[in-house]
């Protein structure tokens, strides 16, 4: 499922990020990389910025790099399958 996110508050992504059950997210930036949030305890919402903590297991409490995002240079959330965990810049 896709949530496209103009003009979306930060309480309204708060909500999104700690629905339970939690799904993965896949979200995109207007840079074009892509962040999988695969786990919303490593995810903190300070002001206008998303930080997540970057880790390759998805049960880990604590992150190797942190990735810190302006929440409006958001442009897309998605539901994700938990299979596909590539974070980075996406390819074109």
């Amino acid at each position: 499922m896709e949530y496209r996110i103009n003009g979306m508050s930060p309480s309204e992504f708060e909500e999104r990020l700690y629905e339970e059950p939690f799904t993965p997210l896949r979200v995109t930036l207007v840079s074009g990389d892509q962040v999988i949030v695969d786990n919303p305890r490593r995810a903190v919402i300070a002001g206008l910025s998303l930080v997540y903590a970057i880790s390759d297991n998805a049960a880990a409490r604590v992150g190797k790099r942190l990735k810190i995002m302006s929440i409006p240079n958001i442009v897309l959330l998605e539901t994700i399958h938990p299979g596909d965990r590539r974070n980075g810049r996406r390819r074109r």
